[in-house]
């Protein structure tokens, strides 16, 4: 369901809910290993405050155990930027999602800061087209109403 936008016509109309929602699913399932990244880093941060109060670990196995960890965290985290920008694929205007997350600024040399990269896309940049199952919900909830 590989759709060409134009410059003009750069806005999502919805046609077919069903397919759709299984549009959505493929590509938040491409963005699943994107997202075990938060949950990891979460339980990094318990981990290494737990070891730092001694609550946790021994001589012999703290420092090979949490040089590994924190192997797999920056791997992790290398591997979920790089994904979400490669794999952030819009399915209906092909673009990719840049960097996804907000991004506030003004005119005339102000200052533009971004949220970064999220591996949560719910819409498109370009064509507004919803990539989640919930935005996919709400685009027909307003549609119909």
């Amino acid at each position: 369901m590989r759709k060409n936008y134009d410059e003009e016509d750069t806005y999502f109309i919805p046609k077919n809910k069903e397919a759709e929602l299984e549009i959505a699913r493929k590509f938040q399932r491409r963005l699943f290993l994107s997202k075990l990244f938060f949950p990891y880093s979460i339980l990094m941060a318990i981990l290494l405050i737990l070891e730092k109060y001694k609550i946790i670990g021994n001589e012999r196995t703290n420092d090979s155990l949490f040089i590994w960890l924190i192997i797999i965290f920056w791997g992790l985290a290398l591997y979920s930027i790089i994904s979400t920008m490669i794999l952030g694929k819009c399915p209906y205007c092909q673009n990719f999602q840049q960097l996804n997350g907000k991004v506030k600024g003004l005119d005339e040399k102000s200052i533009f800061y971004t949220k970064g990269v999220s591996p949560f896309i719910k819409y498109c940049n370009k064509c507004k087209a919803p990539l989640s199952e919930k935005a996919v919900r709400e685009v027909y909830h307003k549609h119909n109403s």
